[in-house]
């Protein structure tokens, strides 16, 4: 079996015991050829195609086509036997509209930056949010942090006395926040963040390290989770995850693009 394959195969069977995140970086100077692009466009379903093809900008549709192609080849390790369309027709949403994957729940997010594609699978419900600092400010942090952190997440950015390191942080917070909403199905919409307190925070500045043992509380209270966890993936990109499954550990799995188009070319 192929490499690339075998260690996501592995996980996936083990995914009761782990926190599976699996990564795609976009190589866009590849996609910028023309046929390399169409190549890997073809290897969807049409309808998957236009939904690519329908994005404006070239990054847009450099993510969409990530976006897709990550899906399909992540649900499709779970079964081998089956065809690109018939691991899209066991996709639906649950009652809190999140897609699921037959009894799967997984999840979704992409930076748009660095074009990094990014894809979540645990034993239980799941929530994930990837974001590059690079793009925040010190602005627009000082504009929203009074409406979005809670006072003791607050007091903790305040302690940050090197610029770089009060953006991290605000990173972190906010990831964290919106992998909560996502891992809910509400996204940010009819959720206050300011009563979303996430404790045991610490600022990660080195890529591969990993924040575990966050608690959240809400309103005072505890809200018993699996596990919370934020990971520096490169020296700009964090994600956090967040699940029902006491999953302590995190297993992330970094898919090359050409490789990946590789193997469900194969399919």
């Amino acid at each position: 079996m192929d490499p690339t394959i075998t260690k996501g195969y592995q996980a996936l069977k083990e995914r009761k015991d782990y926190i599976i995140v699996f990564l795609l970086p976009i190589d866009a100077f590849w996609l910028e050829n023309e046929f390399n692009f169409e190549v890997s466009l073809r290897l969807l379903p049409l309808r998957n195609q236009l939904k690519v093809k329908n994005q404006k900008y070239f990054r847009d549709r450099c993510l969409g086509l990530g976006n897709q192609l990550l899906l399909v080849y992540v649900l499709w390790l779970m079964n081998q036997s089956w065809s690109i369309e018939q691991v899209l027709s066991r996709l639906h949403h649950g009652s809190n509209g999140k897609p699921m994957f037959e009894d799967v729940d997984f999840n979704l997010s992409n930076d748009k930056e660095s074009l990094l594609n990014s894809m979540a699978i645990a034993g239980g419900t799941v929530g994930l949010d990837t974001i590059n600092f690079h793009l925040i400010n010190r602005q627009f942090v000082d504009e929203i942090k009074l409406g979005t952190l809670h006072d003791s997440e607050l007091a903790l950015l305040e302690k940050q006395t090197e610029e770089e390191d009060y953006l991290r942080l605000f990173a972190q917070l906010w990831s964290l926040k919106e992998s909560y909403t996502k891992y809910l199905g509400t996204g940010l919409i009819g959720v206050d963040l300011k009563q979303l307190e996430f404790r045991n925070v610490r600022l990660i500045t080195t890529a591969g390290d990993s924040n575990t043992g966050i608690q959240l509380y809400i309103d005072g209270k505890r809200k018993v989770l699996g596990a919370i966890m934020t990971r520096l993936y490169n020296d700009q990109v964090y994600y956090s995850v967040v699940t029902d499954k006491d999953s302590p550990s995190l297993q992330e799995i970094v898919v090359g693009l050409k490789d990946l188009c590789s193997v469900l070319n194969n399919i």
